[in-house]
């Protein structure tokens, strides 16, 4: 049903002031609301809503008999009431979940006015202002949006919402009523100003500030305040920072307070602030005359020299390595400067980036190739500040989860909660899908559309899509005004610039952080006993101190060593340790309740299985003798292509060696078994765009190693003698 006011329909609005122009009477009322002054509340019989809290009370209630809240700065203060039960709602929304909240203020009213027969439902809106991020514009619409999708009849009041609430006071706006209370007996709504904000204050802080969404914090029919659920999340970086001596932590704010200043004062570039030069090796000779930063490109106010000389282009080519770990650093934690050169060239760039279409700098983009863990670390501590999630939209995209550009695409509207506005519309080419997804998160003028930052987890799979259509739009996006974007690419792949085309290299910035792991197999062996030893406020302390104990001697075993240092010389991914170790604890048992050297080394052969090899197992005969006969391809014509029919003769003349215990089998079945071999990607087409050659003689490659071949026929279960001997010869 419609939201409604003096009996009429609201229309959908497109903002405030079109809102107070069609419906005047709802300006003359917040004019009047906002001249009386605030009212003290008296704090006994007082039930005080916080911020994502709501309640809701019948006038028979004995314990309450006002609601109340204030602190509203671009919140919006909600009430709603039957005006037949007098059953009565108040709420703090904050824009968390506007289309979720909305529905459980209406649910609390309607749930417990079922008796009445008589009387409506009505609405008063009170909060926000004429904040300079439109925050309080963009609440205000969707509040009044999500009332106008219930099915109930609800009438609007009283609206004192954002240019109603405004006032400018030293050159600054200013909300002017920032709290409001509600009669529960009589119904009237007025300006409050509070002593008191309780009950419990401090819990049900605790709960919002942890991330909690709203919930209803009152039961009216026991008359009782409840609090929760909610979870307090550890802050894992705690450790790090409590470990620090004054000298470092001095010297971290003053980093991030110089950071602060440079992405302010250089918005779309990318800094490297020259007193840190210490942190990293260069490769090219450093310019002289630099003092205070390094601009690899230029901004709106310096713009960069255009001339091309010798000096510019050796600029270009310079890479930048992250510095080796000191002997004293810590073996667990985050390599502190890794993580000031983390910090400063991706955070610090990126939002700088992002920033630079507020003020008019165009290309705001970085393509950086860096390492995927600390990337992740420091964007997870970012994007948990309140303010940071407010102005940047984050959107993180894998290569291995997003096959194809049509996938991807659908995980960015998910991700950027556009699947409402997209709906059924058609479009006629990928740009013009991913503009409209872009075009959706502008507010209004161009100077606060929200940038976004794109996140791609294995960069290199990218490359590999059709037409490479996502990076392209991705990077020509960045590459003008259309949007605030920037995007990031992560990979282990050193030569992943080779795999783009040159139209997407064309809209590459070139530039790139290199982060080469420098962790010493002392340091692997230490996180190792990290991972698996048991915290000291384990539950059972005995239990505790033998595994603890158990993992000290594993560790300390000479075998166990070897199989940890030819992990370490594969990997020094934390993630490889991760499945190894998990693998190994799986193992454990009530039998023998502690890890063993057996458990390390059997996860260890698991883990280093190869997959292909295993699946060679799953072969039937004829499909592991056509597998032997490429084999003596390969080598016969030392790795060139072949084809169906070349495959079938060399079988052909190993039958007819062999009649005796191979069973004869005719052309159509050898064919469909090589058919199966291609499904199972052992083999694959030399040309994968279409091709007019018969099936039996287009050119094929064998996936598979001569020592992969060999090793799978060792295993493989019940092997005929005469196809091991077949294998093993030098000959057709």
């Amino acid at each position: 049903m419609p939201l409604l006011t003096q009996n009429k329909r609201i229309e959908r609005v497109s903002s405030t002031a079109e809102l107070f122009s069609k419906y005047p009477h709802l300006k003359e009322s917040a004019k009047q609301f906002v001249s009386r002054s605030p009212e003290p509340v008296d704090p006994k019989q007082l039930l005080y809503i916080q911020q994502r809290e709501f309640a809701a009370t019948t006038p028979a209630d004995n314990s309450v008999s006002v609601l109340g809240s204030d602190d509203a700065t671009t919140c919006h203060l909600v009430v709603l009431r039957h005006t037949g039960s007098g059953v009565t709602c108040l709420a703090h929304c904050d824009g968390s979940s506007t289309w979720t909240e909305v529905p459980l203020i209406v649910n609390a009213v309607t749930s417990r006015s079922n008796p009445a027969k008589e009387g409506r439902l009505e609405l008063h809106l009170v909060g926000g202002f004429d904040d300079d991020r439109k925050t309080s514009h963009s609440l205000s619409l969707s509040i009044l949006a999500a009332f106008q999708k219930q099915k109930e009849e609800i009438h609007l009041e009283t609206c004192c919402i954002t240019d109603m609430n405004d006032i400018i006071k030293d050159g600054i706006h200013r909300p002017v009523v920032y709290g409001i209370g509600v009669d529960v007996k009589t119904g009237h709504v007025f300006p409050a100003a509070f002593t008191c904000r309780g009950p419990t204050e401090e819990l049900r802080s605790a709960r919002t500030f942890s991330g909690g969404q709203m919930v209803e914090v009152y039961d009216s029919s026991r008359e009782l305040v409840k609090i929760g659920p909610c979870r307090w999340t550890p802050n894992n970086g705690m450790a790090f920072w409590l470990s620090q001596d004054d000298e470092t932590i001095l010297q971290i704010q003053e980093l991030l307070k110089k950071i602060d200043d440079l992405v302010k004062e250089n918005c779309g570039d990318y800094f490297l602030p020259q007193a840190y030069y210490e942190l990293i090796q260069q490769k090219a000779q450093e310019a002289s005359g630099v003092t205070e930063l390094r601009q690899r490109r230029g901004s709106a106010d310096n713009p960069p020299n255009l001339n091309k000389d010798k000096g510019d282009s050796e600029e270009k080519k310079e890479t930048v390595e992250a510095a080796k770990h000191p002997k004293d650093a810590s073996k667990i934690t985050m390599d502190f400067r890794q993580f000031v050169l983390i910090l400063m060239g991706a955070v610090g760039a990126l939002l700088g980036s992002v920033a630079g279409a507020e003020s008019g700098v165009r290309g705001s983009f970085i393509g950086i190739v860096i390492g995927i863990f600390l990337l992740g670390c420091v964007l997870r501590e970012l994007m948990s500040l309140k303010e940071v999630q407010k102005n940047v939209l984050l959107v993180e995209l894998n290569g291995l989860l997003q096959t194809d550009d049509k996938i991807a695409l659908k995980e960015i509207t998910r991700q950027l909660h556009l699947e409402n506005v997209v709906g059924d519309k058609v479009f006629g080419s990928f740009a013009e899908n991913l503009a409209f997804l872009l075009e959706a998160l502008k507010k209004g003028d161009k100077s606060s559309s929200r940038p976004v930052l794109f996140v791609l987890d294995e960069f290199d799979l990218f490359a590999h899509h059709k037409n490479q259509t996502l990076l392209y739009n991705l990077l020509d996006v960045s590459q003008s005004a259309q949007a605030p974007i920037a995007v990031v690419g992560l990979t282990c792949r050193l030569d992943v610039l080779e795999l783009l085309e040159k139209r997407v290299k064309s809209r590459f910035s070139h530039r790139q952080i290199h982060l080469f792991s420098s962790l010493s197999f002392s340091q692997y062996v230490d996180v190792v006993r990290a991972q698996l030893s048991l915290p000291q406020d384990f539950p059972d302390p005995k239990f505790s101190d033998e595994w603890n104990h158990s993992v000290t001697k594993l560790c300390e075993d000479k075998s166990v060593e070897e199989i940890l240092k030819r992990h370490f010389n594969a990997s020094k991914d934390f993630r490889s340790l991760h499945s190894l170790l998990f693998l190994a604890v799986s193992r454990v048992s009530v039998s023998h309740p502690t890890l063993r050297e057996a458990d390390l080394l059997e996860a260890s052969r698991l883990i280093s299985a190869d997959s292909k090899a295993n699946v060679l197992h799953g072969l039937s005969i004829l499909e592991l003798c056509l597998i032997i006969a490429m084999k003596h391809l390969n080598d016969t014509y030392e790795g060139e292509p072949f084809n169906f029919q070349m495959v079938h003769n060399e079988f052909k003349k190993f039958i007819q060696r062999k009649s005796h215990t191979i069973h004869k089998f005719e052309k159509p079945v050898v064919m469909k078994a090589f058919e199966h071999l291609l499904q199972l990607e052992l083999v694959r087409p030399v040309d994968s765009g279409v091709c007019k050659v018969q099936r039996e003689y287009q050119l094929m490659r064998l996936m598979l190693e001569h020592g992969q071949v060999m090793e799978a026929l060792q295993r493989y279960p019940q092997c005929p003698t005469d196809v091991k001997q077949w294998a093993l010869s030098a000959f057709a």
